[in-house]
């Protein structure tokens, strides 16, 4: 399966339009439209509605996505685009698809240095199970296990019934932290060890 990682801003520093995103990989689909492709995103993408206007144009195709967001605070429209994003990955991807929330830590000051203004784990854990679950993949909660990461606190916020849990480092890249994974695990949660199809 083939990764891409589009830009949510054009080079002079707007959001793209839907036609910028598609134009990033259209060529893909048109030459091998049978290949699954897994689209990821660059930059946070609830600030550019044209991200699941996006999504929507593409649900033709084989495609697996991945939309990561830091839940930013002082974003006014972050409600409607996790429910619009939810419900895009539940009736255009039938669940195939993964709704990633980069937490970092479980350390709000090391979140606020790492994200700058974003949602508490508190209000991230009071607002999420507000939306339908996703019909095939649990919500992904992302940390960096070099920071402060507290298995305890997870369990005691987010249900394993719902979130599952992704180790990342800030450029992405998946991470092993065997005595950290086996206290989530043992918590209930599903550790997942990449970000794809075949987790």
């Amino acid at each position: 399966m083939q990764m891409y990682n589009l830009d949510v801003k054009r080079e002079d520093g707007r959001y793209a339009k839907v036609s910028d995103i598609y134009n990033q990989i259209h060529e893909n689909f048109e030459d091998f439209p049978e290949e699954q492709i897994c689209v990821k995103f660059n930059g946070e993408p609830s600030w550019n509605e044209n991200v699941n206007l996006f999504l929507i144009k593409i649900a033709q195709y084989n495609v697996f996505p991945i939309v990561a967001t830091r839940l930013p605070k002082n974003n006014e429209e972050l409600p409607y685009f996790l429910s619009s994003t939810i419900n895009l990955f539940n009736e255009d991807y039938k669940g195939h698809a993964f709704l990633n929330l980069c937490l970092g830590s479980t350390s709000e000051k090391t979140r606020q240095t790492m994200y700058g203004e974003v949602l508490s784990l508190t209000d991230i854990s009071k607002l999420l199970p507000k939306y339908p679950v996703s019909k095939c993949e649990k919500f992904v909660l992302s940390f960096d296990p070099s920071k402060t990461v507290d298995a305890g606190k997870i369990a005691k916020l987010f249900s394993p019934e719902i979130f599952s849990i992704y180790f990342q480092s800030p450029d992405g890249l998946a991470l092993d932290y065997p005595d950290l994974k086996n206290s989530l695990k043992a918590y209930g949660f599903t550790v997942l060890s990449t970000l794809s199809t075949d987790v």
